[in-house]
């Protein structure tokens, strides 16, 4: 019987070919299922999802209706179905090569500083944010202008916004952001400011158009519910004192910091991907391969006065549509990169590049978006990275009683870099530099000038002199307490952030984009218009001397960033235009405007076609007599 011979070396690429093969299979399987799931669930629900837009349904709890950007309903329901496939397909095949990818991506352990880093950024951020000054301004605007968003229409009902209790309630909140940023009594500092800012921050997003930084709230009620003051803190130099064993004050990596930093990447992931599908599904292809990112390009440009892009990028064609189209992929794609640790570097690199050219062209920033950047970046190790390239400092743990071993522990509290170490030595609190040794007060000096966080204590080293600071160093109590146990991840932090991702979510694929305290980011869907409607107010004195007042000047007097908003009712015709218009004239007046009684105002809508030769058409939609 002939003998067959089998090869059972293993491969040059050291993978086994049946494994690889039966990988592939497994991934085309599953990614064949996904997709067929997704299109039997559009083939039952296409009549009905086509039936609710074309009725005007609403989305639930927003109660705003669905849009439709001026497209075909079951053009879009079909476009979402293949956006679906597609996306439900990629996490599905995806998930069958990598068994263990998604698992991985939110029980991967994170150092305690990274997530630090996330809270000294938001909260500080949170602290100077204009929109708080803005809350107490706005508290004294006219109740004629309010325009409530949606998900907490009845919030000022509620809470009366009166300029007395927003400007006591937004000094609260900013005292609570800035002991948050500095970790003293943080728990209780970071649950006051995410209670007190969705109030005060909520406050300027009732007058006029909704600024998106809705994020900047939803990091902080995840802060909030997290263990973020475990490292650069004030509570993480306490605990290290009164601990009193010169260990190292920084917790050992765990998901209990890695969690919170995965649902936060969630979030910003989030904050793309509702936008670039509304896109896909208002107009498909021809949002990119067409005039239609120009013509956003030139309304932006119209309503910045004297700015000039860098790049005349409005006359390459071929420029403009593979930006657009390049925006597409990013916005869609930018959550299933965040996944992967091979292509995360590559995400963040492409959103960097992404909010750079917004602000290069058409002067959109958003860098509160841009500042939570800071939560993808591995602190902790680009910190021991630049410590290990610097000299160590040899320190002696301290026997005996004194506070010695508290100094120690509270200084390697701060020492993010690693340069200090340590080990057991009986004797006073000695520190050996290379050069020299110092011990007692001289060896705190040389350890506060070695530890970059805590220079802010140089003053006082110095400032005592050594006799002194070594007759209190020997001194103080001895002992040590118990080392708390690593800690588990946050029950309180995933809660919290299933509930935003579940309300942003709900935004998001109701296009909800004026909103507090979820909305989906601007979506820009929908083939732009060539013209822009713009506010004109006509003023005849009863002294007969006429002002006009054109909407570039009415946004300096009012607000240039919520005017817009404020004036959309009017422009509209709703039913309270008339009212909204006496406010805005009563906003005028207190913006020192001479609008004394019997002025004649009328209210004009100005049609500007956009290009580089723009053209205006006036016409006289309202007039009314200001009272008293």
């Amino acid at each position: 019987m002939p003998t067959v011979a089998v090869d059972v070396r293993p491969s040059r690429t050291g993978v086994d070919p049946r494994a690889a093969r039966r990988t592939w299979s497994r991934t085309v399987i599953v990614g064949a299922i996904a997709a067929a799931s997704v299109g039997a669930v559009w083939l039952i629900l296409r009549g009905l999802l086509v039936g609710a837009i074309q009725d005007g349904a609403t989305v639930p709890v927003f109660g705003t209706p669905v849009p439709s950007f001026g497209a075909s309903p079951s053009a879009m329901v079909d476009r979402a179905a293949v956006l679906a496939m597609l996306f439900v397909t990629t996490v599905a095949a995806t998930a069958a090569r990598r068994p263990g990818l998604f698992r991985a991506f939110l029980t991967a352990p994170r150092a305690p500083v990274d997530l630090a880093v996330v809270r000294i950024v938001v909260f500080g951020l949170l602290a100077v944010l204009p929109r708080v000054r803005e809350a107490v301004r706005f508290s004294r605007y006219p109740t004629e202008l309010q325009t409530p968003p949606a998900g907490l229409p009845g919030m000022l009902r509620l809470v009366p916004a009166t300029p007395g209790l927003v400007t006591l309630l937004a000094v609260a909140f900013v005292a609570a952001c800035s002991l948050a940023c500095i970790g003293l009594w943080t728990r209780l500092a970071t649950v006051t400011a995410a209670v007190l800012g969705l109030y005060v921050l909520g406050i300027p997003q009732f007058y006029g158009k909704v600024t998106h930084y809705h994020v900047l709230w939803w990091i902080a009620a995840v802060l909030a519910a997290s263990r973020c003051g475990d490292a650069l803190s004030v509570d993480a130099v306490r605990r290290a004192w009164h601990r009193g064993d010169g260990r190292p004050g920084l917790p050992a990596p765990s998901a209990a910091y890695g969690l919170p930093l995965r649902l936060i990447w969630l979030l910003i992931g989030s904050t793309y991907l509702f936008p670039g599908s509304w896109k896909w599904v208002s107009a498909g292809p021809r949002w990119a391969f067409s005039d239609n990112l120009r013509t956003i390009m030139y309304e932006h440009w119209s309503r910045l006065q004297g700015f000039h892009p860098l790049l005349p990028v409005d006359r390459w064609p071929a420029a403009y549509m593979l930006a657009g189209l390049a925006v597409m992929a990013f916005e869609v794609g930018f959550v299933l990169l965040l996944l992967d640790p091979r292509t995360r570097l590559l995400a963040v690199a492409l959103g960097v590049a992404f909010h750079t050219m917004n602000y290069l062209i058409l002067r959109l920033g958003f860098f509160t978006l841009q500042a939570c950047y800071v939560a993808f970046l591995p602190w902790d190790r680009l910190a021991r990275r630049v410590g290990s390239r610097l000299r160590p400092v040899e320190a002696s743990i301290p026997a005996g009683r004194g506070r010695g071993r508290r100094v120690l522990g509270a200084v390697r509290a701060l020492d993010v870099l690693g340069v200090v170490r340590t080990a057991e030595r009986s004797g006073p609190l000695t520190v050996d530099l290379g050069h020299h040794r110092a011990e007692g007060w001289p060896a705190v000096r040389a350890l506060v000038r070695r530890v970059p966080l805590a220079w802010i204590l140089l003053p006082v080293v110095y400032a005592v002199p050594s006799r002194v600071g070594d007759r209190w160093l020997h001194a103080g109590p001895g002992g040590t307490r118990a080392v708390r146990a690593a800690p588990r991840a946050p029950l309180a932090a995933v809660c919290v952030a299933a509930v935003l991702i579940a309300g942003n979510s709900l935004a998001g694929l109701g296009a909800v984009t004026a909103g507090w305290p979820f909305a989906c980011y601007p979506t820009f869907a929908g083939i732009a218009r060539t013209e822009r409607l713009d506010i004109r107010l006509v003023l005849e004195r009863p002294e007969g001397d006429r002002v006009i007042l054109d909407t570039p000047r009415l946004r300096q007097l009012v607000n240039w960033e919520k005017f817009d908003g404020m004036a959309a009712p009017i422009l509209r015709h709703e039913d309270d235009a008339l009212r909204r218009a006496r406010g805005l004239v009563e906003l005028l007046r207190r913006a020192g405007i001479d609008i004394p009684a019997g002025t004649r105002c009328q209210v004009q809508r100005v049609r500007t076609a956009l290009g580089r030769d723009t053209s205006r058409r006036p016409s006289t939609d309202l007039t009314f007599v200001v009272q008293n």
